[in-house]
């Protein structure tokens, strides 16, 4: 793996919560000879993390994070069109995880009505 630039923005979200806030840099970290093995554990540790809440559905290519690396890749690629590629995109994602969360909360709600629905009537109710 070769890096070519390199640059660190944040996701905040808190869980169970539909609020995503995120923080972008505007300037690039510099390279040197060991940012290459850095990133590359750090694409490794994620990649095989058994903690994975989310994932990008690759054969989607029509979503936005995927729309924002086709029109990154088809430019002349200097610095500046990596930093906006990287806050356009971060910014994209931001809303792609509040959507799922959004998702997320309405099934439990939707799953919990059902419980109630379910024990309705019913004279010995479990307790939680």
């Amino acid at each position: 793996m070769q890096v070519n630039r390199n640059i660190i923005n944040g996701i905040l979200k808190e869980a169970h919560s539909t609020e995503v806030d995120y923080k972008s840099s505007s300037n690039l970290i510099p390279l040197n000879e060991g940012i290459n093995k850095v990133v590359e554990h750090i694409h490794t540790a994620f990649d095989q993390s058994i903690t994975k809440y989310s994932t990008v559905d690759k054969l989607n290519t029509g979503n936005a994070v995927y729309k924002n690396i086709d029109r990154y890749l088809k430019t002349d690629n200097h610095d500046g069109q990596f930093i906006q590629f990287s806050k356009t995109s971060l910014s994209d994602l931001a809303l792609l995880i509040k959507r799922e969360e959004k998702y997320i909360n309405k099934k439990a709600v939707l799953y919990n009505s059902r419980k109630l629905v379910s024990f309705k009537g019913k004279k010995n109710l479990p307790t939680v």
